[in-house]
């Protein structure tokens, strides 16, 4: 059913109202006219009643005009169409009425004719102006939208931002207008200016590019920081424009970098290792082996991963395998002595520590082994498992770019390395017994730190792995990436 159109008709001549208001409806019965018989009667009804369309004479008496009349509406705030009435030799006051905000003007005229024209422009004013209102309401949704989103926006056009969100002025530190008033390669860092610029040009050309790639931009203080952008083209009137949405990433990269180059190093000590080394899971299926434990064996690392631990012990010590490894499930860190055979049929005595990691989510065991003389007495035997207890340790200890520190209930050190040492400036001496607030943390972070370590000691199972933002002896602050892991003895925390 067509929309019923309210026409608010503003004429002082009875007569010519009724006439004007039956012929339209006659032409258009979609169309519902009301008639006022001077401008200070239609601002009454134009306040009380929702029109769609006003439709005056420009003559109106003794007291408004026409243009009066529209003034007044604009006045208030109303932006509803306005058709103005005038008559011949009046093409004056027609462009001043369309000077002053009137949406279209018509002459008068005699005829049948006149009362089409006088109703399609009624309707065609209407679906105007309906259309123009809900593309604004769609671009207001949508600037709403980009201003309060959390990652920078950017339209550029040329070599320059026409539109910039408030997220990216956040982001770099720059105002608005800043931000449009110079090329937009000047805030883009050096190493990655000659990228931005050709992958621009080419999306601009029309070929296929990755939508998002990684790029170092200048923050106004002067720092580079990293920005994930995705770019697409947008083509319109106005011509061919990028619409780029930004996020800064530069605390992920560096986490992933720091975490690329630990695990770099600590696969270098896994292979270069001077004893074996296995990871397997807690039912004894290996799952990773080091060179040295190839060597041990006589195995290859693909026999070896297709096998379990149990498989390398002699027939009768097979159950004392499963029975450690039940034990490696409750006590986690110990160590013990036990017989293997080779490849070649070698029996060997073994020390061999156990500890359990967490490899995303799962849990695994960490088995150093080391080969032994083959007569021991039993005092020399507990004497090296002992020994082999404190390697992992020792490990820790020599470990490169591995910080690592234990701490009581309380959140008192009382296990600091050596990399604790080079990484904070604090010696062993000095950290032991103190808090991280007394050390390395701010209030706010030491508190956080605190409720992960409680959290720790109640529930007996690692904290998420986090970024915390630490300071050395010298106050410098940096973040560092860490993860809480409870010791456990028999079924307890210590």
């Amino acid at each position: 059913m067509p929309e019923r159109i309210r026409v608010l008709h503003v004429e002082d001549n009875p007569d010519h109202a009724l006439l004007i208001r039956r012929s339209l409806e006659r032409e258009d019965d979609s169309l519902e006219i009301t008639s006022a018989a001077s401008a200070e009667e239609a601002l009454g009804l134009l306040e009380e009643n929702g029109f769609h369309v006003i439709l005056s004479d420009y003559a109106l008496g003794s007291g408004m005009s026409g243009l009066d009349f529209l003034r007044a509406v604009r006045d208030r705030g109303h932006d509803i169409p306005f058709v103005i009435l005038t008559g011949q030799g009046n093409e004056e006051v027609a462009s001043e009425a369309l000077r002053m905000g009137a949406n279209d003007y018509i002459i008068k005229r005699s005829g049948l004719l006149q009362f089409k024209r006088v109703a399609l422009t009624i309707r065609n004013q209407r679906e105007t102006f309906r259309a123009r209102r809900e593309k604004e309401e769609v671009e207001a949704r949508y600037r709403h939208l980009v201003e309060n989103v959390n990652a920078g926006i950017a339209l550029a056009r040329g070599d320059r931002f026409v539109y910039v969100n408030p997220k990216l002025c956040e982001i770099l530190g720059y105002s608005a207008e800043e931000l449009t008033s110079r090329p937009f390669l000047d805030f883009v860092a050096p190493a990655s200016r000659e990228t931005v610029a050709e992958r621009y040009r080419k999306r601009q050309a029309g070929e296929e590019l990755p939508s998002t790639y990684d790029v170092w931009a200048l923050h106004k203080d002067g720092r580079e920081i990293c920005l994930e952008l995705t770019a697409s083209v947008i083509r319109d009137s106005e011509g061919i424009s990028t619409l780029a949405v930004l996020r800064e990433v530069t605390r992920e990269r560096e986490t992933e970098r720091r975490a690329q180059r630990m695990e770099e190093t600590l696969d270098l000590v896994f292979r270069q290792a001077g004893e074996a080394i296995f990871i397997h899971d807690l039912e004894g299926r290996i799952i990773e082996a080091n060179p040295a434990a190839s060597r041990l064996t006589g195995y290859t690392r693909e026999e070896l991963c297709s096998m379990r631990v149990q498989d390398l012990h002699v027939p009768e010590e097979r159950e004392f395998s499963e029975n450690k490894l039940a034990s490696a499930r409750l006590d986690g860190l110990f160590g013990f002595v036990g017989t293997g055979r080779c490849k070649d049929g070698t029996i060997k005595r073994c020390a061999v520590t156990t500890s359990l990691v967490r490899m995303g989510e799962r849990t695994l065991v960490l088995s150093l082994v080391k080969e032994v003389p083959e007569r021991m007495t039993s005092h020399e035997e507990e004497w090296v498992a002992a020994a082999v207890d404190a390697r992992l340790k020792a490990a820790l200890e020599k470990a490169p770019m591995v910080a690592v520190q234990a701490y009581d209930r309380q959140g008192r050190v009382t296990y600091w390395n050596r990399a604790s040492e080079e990484l904070y400036g604090f010696a062993r001496e000095e950290a032991m017994g103190k808090t991280l607030y007394q050390l390395i943390l701010e209030a706010a972070e030491a508190e956080g730190f605190l409720q992960e370590l409680r959290r720790v000691w109640e529930s007996c199972t690692p904290a998420p792995g986090r970024e915390w933002l630490t300071r050395d002896r010298e106050g410098n602050r940096r973040w560092v990436y860490s993860t809480i892991v409870p010791v456990v003895q028999g079924e307890e925390c210590v």
